[in-house]
């Protein structure tokens, strides 16, 4: 049973609000961690700020995207889920590779060990 619900965006406090609706305007959706994360302003910028850094550091995107999937299997969020089996997609991942960061590993043993890490 959860203790905190997903937030409309209308329902969403002052910068919250303004947040997710510009995530809605980019994606068309948000999804329920984001929408749970809205109750605190400061929460839901601080992840989408982390979010965005993550996207500039020197990981190559494919790997990036790994690390996601597995990550994302974890906490459970089809929408966010779905998101990123697109994404990994895009920057080249064939099926079986969505699978096995979905599995959190690998066919490359240090992608494994860095994929392990995250989801540890």
């Amino acid at each position: 049973m959860r203790r905190l619900v997903p937030l409309e965006p209308a329902d969403a406090p002052g910068r919250s609000k303004e947040l997710l609706n510009d995530i809605l305007d980019r994606r068309g959706s948000v999804g329920d961690m984001v929408a749970t994360m809205a109750h605190s302003p400061a929460l839901l910028e601080g992840y989408l700020n982390f979010s965005r850094a993550m996207k500039r550091v020197k990981l190559p995107r494919a790997l990036s995207e790994k690390v996601s999937l597995a990550v994302q299997e974890w906490i459970g969020c089809g929408t966010c889920m779905q998101a990123h089996v697109e994404a990994g997609r895009a920057a080249g991942l064939s099926e079986a590779d969505i699978a096995l960061a979905r599995q959190g590993t690998s066919t490359d043993a240090r992608e494994a060990a860095l994929i392990a890490v995250a989801v540890r």
